[in-house]
């Protein structure tokens, strides 16, 4: 029983290593610390342990007694969507890089009743397997025969980088992986205008 404590203590502490290290090195995407500190506290509430992942108790497990400087920081947070991107990719290929790794690109559709959430309409989404009034949400998976890491790409900042993904239907994947090829060349891939110059 004490050395499983001092085990869960162990990983406790590897995890909240790892977890300033990584946060080191994407510091310098955030532009201005007070970004930055909030960018460590939304990342931490969604890594959390809260039941939802929602403002009020995200603040609350992060210390804060509302939700405002974290729904500012979404809202009007700035940031090298870019760079933040790179960084995350150099450490997954880094951290848990495999020589079977593959990226997986998937569209996933969330029924929605009402018309308040972000991104909601009446679009096909093949959970429904018609149209329907939902959300579609685009991933991006790392998967290994050792671990996966999923990136979900229809945030309003992602849908603007890659040009409206969540609005398309039918080949959202497609576009994707078109578009991270293009990234991928130095090509902006909503403008097809060389970004090396």
């Amino acid at each position: 029983m004490r050395l499983r404590g001092k085990e869960m203590e162990i990983n406790s502490r590897e995890i909240n290593e790892e977890f300033n290290r990584m946060m080191e090195r994407i510091g310098t995407v955030f532009f201005g610390e007070m970004g930055f500190a909030n960018a460590q506290k939304y990342i931490r509430g969604l890594l959390g342990t809260a039941e939802r992942k929602n403002g009020w108790q995200m603040s609350e497990i992060t210390g804060e007694s509302t939700p405002y400087k974290l729904q500012q920081f979404i809202y009007r947070g700035a940031y090298s969507a870019n760079e933040l991107r790179d960084k995350n990719r150099e450490y997954i290929g880094e951290k848990i890089g495999e020589p079977d790794g593959v990226l997986v690109a998937d569209d996933t559709g969330f029924i929605k009743q009402g018309e308040k959430s972000c991104g909601v309409k009446r679009q096909y989404s093949g959970t429904l397997g018609k149209v329907g009034n939902c959300q579609i949400g685009v991933f991006l998976t790392y998967a290994s025969s050792k671990i996966f890491a999923a990136v979900h790409l229809s945030s309003p900042q992602a849908a603007r980088h890659y040009g409206g993904l969540a609005g398309s239907c039918g080949s959202r994947p497609q576009k994707l992986l078109e578009r991270c090829a293009a990234e991928q060349r130095g090509i902006d891939p909503l403008t097809g205008k060389d970004m090396r110059r």
